[in-house]
């Protein structure tokens, strides 16, 4: 699928059939995120996966009531870490740089996630202290973005809304 029709399908789901990924897959799902753009090519980031079912729906209370993750295939938690980017540049690259990085590393597993034929969502919204317990992250790492990805109940493409290009984009 060539880039243009990618983004186009790339969608948020909320209801997954409950196939699970192999690790192959989630390999290949984060292969794609760590190709991502990022500040001055530090990789200030670390990747949490299972495709353990028992593990996924362990999640659920943690995620502020999200039932419809337990039916996901995998679950990927992208989080920041600390390292020469914020001993580098500071309190910007800890509130901010290091951010941006997991945003696009995300976005790019979303997109490779759609490639293959599955869909995820971008959940920003979990206890963060629960995750880092389930899933043994240390101090030095944040979680900040969970993705859960799995293959549509009902594979439909949205009509995606978004606002006129007028209204977000300014030429000066």
């Amino acid at each position: 699928m060539d880039y243009s029709e990618l983004i186009k399908v790339r969608h948020s789901t909320r209801g997954f059939d409950g196939r699970l990924l192999t690790k192959e897959q989630l390999c290949e799902l984060v292969t794609a995120g760590t190709l991502a753009p990022n500040a001055c090519n530090m990789q200030s980031w670390h990747f949490y996966a299972t495709c353990d079912k028992s593990r996924i729906e362990g999640l659920f209370p943690d995620v502020h009531g999200r039932e419809w993750i337990k039916s996901a295939g995998a679950v990927i938690v992208v989080c920041t870490e600390n390292g020469d980017l914020i001993d580098r540049f500071g309190d910007r690259a800890k509130s901010l740089f290091v951010i941006q990085d997991t945003a696009a590393a995300a976005t790019q597993i979303l997109l490779k996630a759609a490639d293959m034929g599955m869909s995820g969502c971008f959940v920003g919204a979990f206890n963060e202290y629960e995750c880092r317990r389930y899933f043994g992250i240390p101090d030095n790492r944040r979680p900040v973005i969970m993705l859960p990805i799995g293959y549509e109940t009902v594979p439909i493409v949205p009509e995606k809304s978004r606002k006129p290009l007028d209204e977000v984009l300014t030429i000066i």
